[in-house]
C-alpha cells in the first residue's frame, strides 16, 4: 500500500501530509483514491488522531467500495470504537472484517494481511490462533528484508505475549521490533516501541530500565514533533513516577502536558494524576 509514496514507508504524520495533498487531486472512488484514503485513515489512527479518523471514515460511502478497501475500513472503524470504549460494537465489526480478509487472503495471499488477521484474532481474544499465524510468519519469512513487515510481526507478537501475561517474551518481541522501527527512521513508531518496552519492564519489576525507556520514548516523540505523541509520552512518564510514589517528578512532568491534546481514553489517568499532585 505504501510503495508509491515519496516520504513515508509506514503510516505517519508524513504519510498523512502526502496523502492529504494527493487526495485533493484524485478522483473519488477510483483505485488511487482508495489507496490514498486507506493511508490517510491509517496514519490518523497511527498518530492517535481518532476524532479525525472517525470523521474521515464516516464520510465514505462504504457500499461504493471494493471488498479489500471495505474490509480495512471496517477494521479502522472498529479500532476507533475500541478507543472510545464502544467495544461490543467493535468486536462485531472485527469478526466481520476477519472473515472477509481470510477469504481475500485465500485468493491473493499477502504476509502483512496475515498479520492483520492475527491482530484481529488478538482483539477477539483468540490467542492461540493469533500466535499460530504470527509464529508461522516468523518461520516462513525469517530472511525477509522488509522492515515494515518485521516491525508489524514483532510488534504484534509483543502485544500478544503481553495480553497473555508472558512479559519476558513480550519484552523480547518488542526489543526485536525496535531495530526495524529505527531502520525505517520512523520516530513515532520508535516512540511507541520504547513505550511498550517500558511497560514490559514495569511488569518485570525493573523500574530503572522502565524509566529509561519512557525517557527514550519522550525523546523520540519530541523528534517526531506531533503534539499528541509528545503528550502521550509525557503522560506515560508522569504515570510511571506516580506509580513510583514520586510526587515531585510527577508534578514536574505534568506541568509540561497540555490537556487539550489528550485523547478520551487518557482523561481518567490525567484526572488521577491531577488529583495526586494537588494533594497536600
Amino acid at each position: 500500500m505504501f510503495k508509491n509514496f515519496e516520504h513515508c514507508s509506514v503510516p505517519s504524520k508524513e504519510c498523512l501530509a502526502e496523502a492529504n495533498q494527493k487526495i485533493a487531486h484524485s478522483t473519488p472512488y477510483t483505485l488511487p483514491w482508495f489507496n490514498l484514503k486507506l493511508l490517510q485513515i491509517e496514519s490518523l489512527i497511527s498518530i492517535k488522531e481518532f476524532t479525525a479518523a472517525e470523521k474521515a471514515i464516516a464520510a465514505i460511502k462504504i457500499e461504493n467500495t471494493p471488498p479489500l478497501f471495505s474490509s480495512y475500513l471496517t477494521i479502522y472503524k472498529a479500532k476507533v470504537l475500541i478507543v472510545s470504549e464502544r467495544r461490543s460494537q467493535a468486536l462485531k465489526l472485527i469478526e466481520e472484517a476477519k472473515l472477509n480478509l481470510i477469504e481475500i487472503n485465500n485468493s491473493f495471499y499477502a504476509p502483512l494481511r496475515s498479520i492483520r488477521i492475527a491482530n484481529l484474532l488478538l482483539d477477539l481474544k483468540r490467542y492461540d490462533e493469533s500466535l499460530s499465524i504470527l509464529l508461522s510468519l516468523e518461520r516462513r519469512f525469517k530472511n525477509s528484508k522488509d522492515d515494515h513487515f518485521k516491525l508489524e510481526l514483532y510488534g504484534n507478537l509483543g502485544h500478544l505475549y503481553r495480553q497473555t501475561g508472558d512479559h519476558q517474551q513480550s519484552l523480547a518481541a518488542y526489543l526485536s521490533a525496535l531495530p526495524y522501527a529505527k531502520a525505517l527512521r520512523h520516530n513515532q513508531q520508535i516512540m511507541v516501541i520504547y513505550g511498550h518496552i517500558g511497560h514490559a519492564y514495569i511488569y518485570l519489576d525493573n523500574p530503572q530500565n522502565a524509566e529509561l525507556m519512557f525517557k527514550k520514548a519522550l525523546d523520540y516523540a519530541n523528534l517526531d514533533g506531533h503534539n499528541i505523541s509528545v503528550t502521550t509520552s509525557r503522560l506515560h512518564l508522569a504515570n510511571f513516577y506516580f506509580n513510583q510514589k514520586n510526587k515531585q517528578k510527577t508534578k514536574k512532568v505534568m506541568s509540561l502536558i497540555n490537556p487539550s491534546y489528550l485523547n478520551d481514553y487518557q482523561v481518567n489517568t490525567w484526572d488521577q494524576l491531577t488529583t495526586y499532585i494537588s494533594e497536600k
